[in-house]
């Protein structure tokens, strides 16, 4: 069996989020501030201000700002252990942004609770120089092209690679 990690992404969430997965310096600055947020008080007034500011966002019409917002709520919700209002905060960032698939913001949203988060799952394979596959067939039909993938360790399979893949590495991998 090869040592390297494979991961597979067949008919789910990756294909239509493999042009999201860039990220930004001002995403990556609010995470190094909110993981100084520490304390129970603190992180329920964060929460508080991210879903007001959601709100805020949403109702001005920028459903971009109101849904990072959200994220960021709901991230501070899982921190206080209340999983099912994160569950909630985090739909509404995924509802609100259903009209604009290629939203980098949607990536932030999927966050699989037991599972992680998917940014950081991605950002972990893509360190350890492992080769993505995603479904061609499900990604074209969400309309991710070739362009998308430019720049990302992510090759289009059909259906009968990514049975072999999986068969020849005993690992499958999917989001």
């Amino acid at each position: 069996m090869k040592t390297r990690l494979l991961l597979i992404a067949a008919f789910c969430l990756l294909s239509p989020t493999v042009a999201l997965l860039a990220q930004s310096e001002t995403r990556s600055f609010t995470d190094e501030e909110d993981a100084r947020v520490a304390t129970v008080a603190a992180r329920q007034n964060a929460v508080t201000e991210s879903l007001t500011a959601g709100d805020r966002f949403h109702n001005a019409g920028d459903n971009e700002k109101a849904a990072s917002e959200w994220n960021r709520a709901g991230r501070f919700q899982l921190k206080l252990n209340k999983p099912e209002d994160a569950i909630v905060t985090f739909q509404r960032a995924v509802d609100v942004l259903a009209t604009n698939p290629d939203s980098k913001t949607r990536v932030d949203s999927l966050n699989g609770l037991g599972t992680g988060s998917l940014r950081e799952s991605y950002d972990a394979v893509v360190a350890s120089g492992a080769q993505i596959y995603a479904s061609g067939m499900s990604s074209k039909a969400r309309g991710v092209a070739e362009a998308d993938l430019e720049g990302k360790p992510v090759e289009f399979a059909m259906p009968n690679k990514l049975v072999q893949l999986a068969v020849e590495h005993d690992r499958l991998f999917t989001y």
